[in-house]
């Protein structure tokens, strides 16, 4: 398990609305002080790794956060991260009723914004059985 995940999880995990803020503030504050395609690297293995519901948004928020930075500096590095991410969590683009389904079409718009037309070819080649959802999500969103 990564440092990061083995050390915040249970917080981002947790009941308590002030642990997990305050959880999540230190998450920003690594932004900072850490090297952000690293960072980037380490959230993307929290979220494959990730299977309490709780934690997965709240990484997956902090993805979006810093990938128009991230991808300045390190556009395939940010692409082989976030678009895997994206495929992974397809099928929260058809709930569109808050919770995560948010995260991932932030994620999906902010990859859309910063790819164009690459984003969807990408989709095509990894998992072509997402592609649909993924387009009918950016054609109604962005």
């Amino acid at each position: 398990s990564s440092g990061i995940n083995a050390e915040y999880g249970p917080n981002l995990a947790s009941q308590r609305a002030n642990i997990v803020t305050l959880t999540s503030q230190i998450l920003d504050g690594f932004r900072i002080h850490v090297d952000n395609p690293q960072l980037m690297c380490e959230y993307g293995r929290i979220v494959r790794s990730q299977t309490n519901p709780r934690i997965k948004p709240i990484i997956i928020d902090k993805i979006s956060d810093m990938i128009i930075d991230v991808h300045e500096v390190r556009p395939k590095l940010t692409e082989q991260i976030a678009v895997p991410i994206l495929i992974d969590n397809y099928e929260y683009l058809q709930q569109n009723a808050g919770g995560i389904g948010a995260y991932v079409g932030r994620l999906a718009n902010l990859l859309h914004q910063l790819m164009g037309t690459k984003l969807m070819a990408e989709v095509n080649r990894i998992k072509p059985v997402t592609a649909a959802t993924i387009q009918e999500y950016l054609d109604n969103n962005t």
